[in-house]
């Protein structure tokens, strides 16, 4: 609503200068940690790109001197799908487990297993995750993983 407004950046002009800086476009990251941004200075018109945190810290020129640089944009991260099975001691299915996926930023998606044991989370986007299993009747070592790519067969075995 535009409310609530702060400012990222302050970039330095010199008194002498005819011309101020300028902002042409800029770009959030996909998580929507980040922003991206141009600065183009006239008359040379001679564009850089910035990244910044979304807090105004961290600021990093990512050009320089080069004077096509307008549009930053993110590419979204790929998203891919974890599934597999969660198992009793004696390798049968076990139904309505409880799978989490926990993202590291502490974003959790769970779902319960088929009545066959099988589990299949669509749309994870690529990362660090923590995935763990809960059932009343068996405990299961919970797995951190970098996911990089779609993962199958990821199996639980159950521990009594």
């Amino acid at each position: 609503d535009g409310s609530d407004q702060t400012q990222l950046t302050a970039f330095e002009i010199a008194s002498d200068q005819a011309y101020p800086y300028e902002r042409f476009s800029m770009s959030w990251s996909p998580d929507e940690e980040k922003i991206d941004f141009n600065v183009a200075s006239y008359p040379d018109v001679v564009s850089q790109i910035y990244s910044a945190n979304k807090d105004g810290s961290g600021l990093t020129q990512l050009t320089n001197n080069s004077p096509n640089n307008f549009h930053p944009a993110w590419q979204p991260l790929p998203v891919v799908t974890v599934s597999g099975r969660v198992l009793t001691p004696d390798n049968r299915g076990l139904r309505s487990a409880a799978v989490t996926l926990t993202d590291s930023g502490g974003v959790a998606r769970t779902l319960m297993t088929s009545s066959l044991g099988f589990y299949n989370f669509d749309g994870v986007t690529v990362g660090n995750y923590t995935i763990s299993v809960s059932s009343r009747r068996f405990r299961f070592s919970a797995r951190t993983l970098e996911i990089n790519d779609s993962l199958a067969g990821l199996d639980f075995m159950g521990l009594e």
